[in-house]
Parts: structure tokens; sequence; C-alpha cells
């Protein structure tokens, strides 16, 4: 049956959320679906921007909402903005919506908000992309901690859609529920049509893409790989693609090592330049799309584990089983990154293709076909929503105003912690 979808999500930077939201809103529509995209903020890549208006009406919510909220204090803090008066045109998408996807606690809670005033009516899915997002650490602000308890209170558990294991099962945990009561589903990325063949290059390239975060520790650790490489005489280059948090700490440390004649740290590429950027590397090293994407171009698939901080990986993509992949503590042996790229440096190109195909075909695993009739299937058997009481919304707020005014005094942020 087709629908209208309603996606919420923060932003549309370059990353494996945004771009996995792009590729199933491109399937989805393939599939006859209406879809419509709330982002909560102006924050955006102008070229995934470009993609996704293609295949979907695009709001901003700060275009539909009343001028008193244009004032530079709610500009800061936006989740007051979820209290406005919206326009015309807004009111009538929400209420139009058949169904409503969002991926993070601030989509949860705007969704809620949405429901509680009647402008919403249709139940909703949370995706749920990283483990750590209804995980309650000792960093995180009150804010995201109180949240989290009122997903767990009022938040089905048969509408959560988790895209790896581990995740499902920490789900699972959190309601004290069976793995069966939560979707899993495989993610879809774009597979080139067939193998890549082709040889080293005389400068042996590594890169990494995507928004540089703080679980993505990878991107650290490649670093001291990179210094034992060159003492060993390997001509190599390391290019990491994106920008984030750990940004500047990247930069003072590959001063620090004396690398920038051989690390470059580059900006966010656009998602249609992805392909060529992989094509032109020897090896990548990574997690979540990004890895199955170079994997699916037959580039040899070096796993970076979430939020490990030695340079340490369980080996390339093929050497895991289904949806197990990149979360510390699976069963997998783990072996030094140094070792994995010096093997792959010194072996024959007959042996290095014989790598590249082994990558490729576990990236066909990943159907952004199967993937999108999963996805869409998943979201013809939803339970309805248990709505937020009006106290719980004003304890909300109350608790929020609270972090805010802690985090001017302690090294807190308000924002969610990916990291324990």
């Amino acid at each position: 049956m087709n629908k209208k979808y309603l996606f919420i999500y923060t932003d549309f930077l370059i990353g494996g959320i945004q771009t996995q939201l792009l590729e199933q809103c491109r399937q989805l529509k393939k599939r006859g679906n209406e879809i419509s995209v709330v982002l909560l903020t102006k924050e955006y890549d102008v070229s995934l921007l470009n993609e996704i208006k293609a295949v979907a009406t695009v709001y901003f919510i700060d275009d539909h909402i009343s001028s008193v909220y244009r004032l530079k204090f709610f500009q800061r803090f936006k989740i007051f903005l979820f209290l406005s008066y919206y326009s015309v045109e807004f009111r009538k998408v929400l209420a139009e919506a058949d169904v409503c996807h969002f991926c993070n606690l601030i989509g949860w809670f705007f969704y809620n908000l949405l429901y509680y005033r009647k402008l919403l009516c249709c139940t909703a899915s949370f995706g749920l992309y990283h483990s750590a997002e209804i995980i309650a650490f000792e960093r995180d602000s009150y804010f995201n901690k109180i949240l989290i308890s009122k997903i767990i209170d009022y938040y089905p558990v048969q509408n959560f859609m988790a895209t790896g294991a581990v995740t499902r099962n920490v789900v699972a945990d959190q309601y004290y529920s069976s793995q069966n009561d939560v979707f899993l589903l495989k993610m879809g990325v774009p597979i080139h049509k067939s193998f890549l063949s082709k040889g080293k290059g005389l400068k042996f390239k590594i890169i990494s893409i995507g928004r540089l975060v703080d679980f993505k520790t990878y991107n650290l650790s490649m670093l001291q790989v990179m210094r034992e490489l060159i003492d060993d005489g390997i001509d190599a280059e390391y290019c990491i693609y994106g920008n984030g948090p750990l940004s500047g700490e990247i930069n003072s440390k590959i001063k620090e090592l004396g690398l920038r004649d051989c690390v470059h740290l580059k900006d966010n590429i656009a998602y249609d330049k992805l392909g060529d950027i992989i094509d032109s590397a020897d090896c990548f090293v990574g997690s979540g799309t990004t890895l199955i994407l170079a994997a699916g171009r037959s580039c040899p698939s070096i796993i970076g584990i979430d939020s490990l901080k030695e340079p340490l990986s369980y080996g390339y993509i093929y050497e895991t089983e289904g949806q197990y992949i990149q979360e510390d503590g699976l069963k997998y042996q783990k072996s030094k990154i140094t070792d994995i790229v010096k093997s792959l440096f010194n072996c024959s190109d007959e042996d290095y293709n014989k790598i590249r195909k082994k990558n490729y075909i576990r990236a066909n695993e990943f159907s952004l076909e199967k993937s999108s009739k999963d996805f869409d299937d998943f979201h013809d058997h939803l339970v309805p929503i248990t709505k937020l009481r009006f106290l719980s919304i004003i304890h909300i707020y109350g608790v929020l105003v609270f972090s805010i005014f802690v985090s001017f005094f302690k090294d807190q942020k308000v924002a969610k912690s990916y990291e324990s």
C-alpha cells in the first residue's frame, strides 16, 4: 500500500544517517510512495540537499514558525521552536502524513509534541543507526537522560528499527524484551553493477570518509598507523574526508606526529563524487554505510571499530557475518591495522584483487531494493503510540532549562554524547 512518509531529522550534512535516508527515500519514491522531509536546522550539504529534493519535498522548520521564534535565543536553543505556531502549509503536510520516521532523541521529542498538539495523527518508527542513541551515559546531560527514560516509558518496542544487531540487542535489554520484538533492517547502499579489478597505485592511498564525531576513534588511531607505516619505509598517504568535532584534535595530532606531508584532512565531498574518491583509493578504513559503499566498489574495506582507541580492527568487512560488523566487543579476533595494511601493500596484484572481490561479494548482501522493501513493509505493521502527558512535557522542558544552565558552569554539552 502506498503511503505518505514524513521523515524528521536535525540536519542534512554528509553523514551515514543522512545518506541512508536519501537512498531509502529514493527507493520508496520508486515504490510509489510520497515523501516529505522535515529538517530541524538549516545545516546541510548543498549537493546532498539537492539530491533529496529530487525525490522529496523538504521543509525547514525555521521557514514555518511564527516571527517571535526567530529571536536569537530560539535560534540557539532550537528545541524551543517546537512550541511555535506553524504555517498553514506545514500543518497541512503534518495532517496528511500516514507514517512518520525519526532517527534520534530530538526527532522523537519533536514528533511527540506534534502528536500531543494533534498536528500529527499518525504512528511513527524510531530508526536507530547507533546503539548509543538510547543509552544514557554518565557524561550525558540531564535532558538527554530524561528523554531516554520517557522513551522507555512511552514508546512501544515494536516500533523501533535497528540497523545493527548490537543496536537491536541494546533496545531489547532496555525494555527487558526479546530481541525478536525489535525489527532489524539490513542497510542498503548503492553497489556497483560489477566487480572492479585494478592494481595498487605507486603511492599507496588509504582513505576514510564521514563525519568526524567522537565515536569514530579510528580517525585518530590511524595517525599512529601512518607513523608506523612511514617509519617502515612504506610510501603511503592517508586522506580523511569530512569534518566535525574531532577535526581540531586530528589536526593537532598530525602536526605532533610529523605527518603533514602524508596525511591530509580534507573537507566534505559531494555525495555524487563519493564513487570517484573511493575508486582512487587502494584501501578504505571506516564504518557504517561508507564502509559498505567502499566494499561495493571493490575497495579493500578495513573495519574501524566504534569507540576503540587502540589501532585495532576485525579485519576486512568480508571477515564479518550478518550485521555484526563494527561495534566493540564482538566475537571476532582483533588485529593491528598496521599489519593488515602492510600485508595488503606487500601482496601481489593477483592477491590484491582477490581481496577486492571478497569485499565486493560481501557488500552485495546489502541490497538497496531489498532494504527498501523491508523498510516499507515494516511501516505497515506499526502499533499506536502512547501520547506524552502534559506534565511529562513540562518536566522535559524544565530539565532542558536546567541542563542549559548547568552547561554554562560545567563541561557538559546539552547535545547527546555517543561515547561513554
